[in-house]
């Protein structure tokens, strides 16, 4: 288990009668990327805030190594900070922007011009030192602030929506190269999006936030194919939803019964008991779908790792993305989505398909 090096005890933040941040344990492992997701409004920026020193914790503390930082202010705390709109100052140059933290420290001409020229080149920036910020694409002035929060050599990188002032494109480069940035260097960022492609593809792991609390923490592995609640389930990625009720358990697999169909579905928390109701969640890229007539439909399986739903159902609607093709499929009680990849080869599907459910990505989540 890697060294937690970010810790996060009990902390409380409140504006007036509000409370933005309600008791958040958090453990950031050292050296690794970190993202708090969320919806706007959950509480994620101002956990940065108060990592950062610019909120005062209210209740709890946070440490950043073997320091409990509550009372120690921003600047004595050793962190580098992107912001949303990067706050580059718009009269200086570019090379004054990332000399900004080095000549505040009273660091040397000499060591100074050296720290920003090397960083400007790590960044991919040189050449362009005399410019300024206006004459700059979006891109730019985003490695321009990273630089800046980098040249100070800081232990904790926070960077709070760095990318949404970018277009869709860019923000796919951009962060292929933040990830290669905290790589190279090591270093523990702490990122906040509400972003859930930047969330999976850049983080070790992923805090997700709704209504000020971390609901839950995981790799985005865990956090996609393993969702504990509804809210997680549904927030990261599209998602099908069954309900039913459990017929009986075999092991840390609940047999449901839904309008649909019996379905088996992975409930390794127990949140699922017989004769309960329970609430089944799978991907639509764990469906598939067939013009051919199977034997029969309900459950089989050939091994723990093969087990197998199969439905009847009817497509209703579908959406040609490119990369796949999305079905609106009508089963019995409901309509779901199932996501058909290379559509190229196989042609566009109607009317009635047989639904198979790849049953070792199907969960029980909670209705929180």
């Amino acid at each position: 288990m890697m060294e937690s090096y970010v810790r996060l005890e009990g902390v409380v933040k409140r504006f007036g009668e509000t409370i933005a941040v309600n008791n958040v344990y958090l453990d950031i492992p050292k050296g690794s990327f970190t993202t708090l997701l969320g919806p706007s409004g959950c509480g994620k920026t101002t956990t940065l805030r108060m990592i950062a020193g610019f909120y005062d914790v209210d209740e709890g503390r946070i440490y950043i190594g073997d320091r409990m930082v509550n009372q120690i202010p921003p600047h004595l705390r050793n962190i580098g900070m992107v912001f949303q709109d990067y706050a580059l100052f718009p009269h200086m140059t570019v090379f004054e922007n990332v000399s900004y933290g080095l000549r505040i420290r009273r660091e040397s001409r000499d060591r100074l011009a050296q720290k920003v020229r090397e960083m400007l080149d790590f960044v991919g920036l040189s050449g362009l030192d005399k410019r300024y910020p206006n004459q700059l694409s979006g891109g730019q002035q985003q490695r321009v602030a990273l630089a800046r929060a980098l040249a100070t050599g800081p232990d904790v990188l926070l960077l709070d929506e760095p990318l949404s002032n970018l277009d869709a494109k860019l923000r796919v480069s951009v962060r292929r190269e933040l990830r290669e940035v905290q790589r190279r260097l090591g270093i523990t960022v702490i990122y906040v999006t509400h972003d859930q492609d930047e969330a999976l593809e850049l983080s070790d792991s992923i805090a997700v936030m709704n209504k000020g609390i971390v609901v839950q923490v995981g790799t985005p592995w865990e956090i996609y194919f393993q969702p504990r609640s509804r809210f997680v389930a549904d927030f990261v990625g599209a998602v099908n939803f069954l309900a039913g009720t459990v017929t009986r358990r075999l092991g840390t697999i609940a047999e449901v019964a839904s309008e649909a169909g019996l379905i088996l579905a992975r409930d390794p928390d127990g949140i699922a008991q017989p004769g309960g109701k329970a609430l089944v969640a799978f991907r639509p890229e764990c469906v598939e779908i067939s013009t051919q007539q199977d034997n029969g439909e309900g459950t089989t399986a050939s091994g723990d790792s093969d087990l197998v739903t199969v439905f009847r159902g009817k497509i209703r609607s579908r959406s040609f993305l490119g990369r796949m093709v999305r079905y609106w499929i009508e089963v019995p009680g409901r309509e779901i989505m199932a996501d058909v990849s290379d559509p190229g080869s196989r042609g566009i599907l109607e009317g009635e398909v047989n639904v198979k459910i790849k049953n070792d990505k199907v969960r029980i989540v909670s209705e929180g």
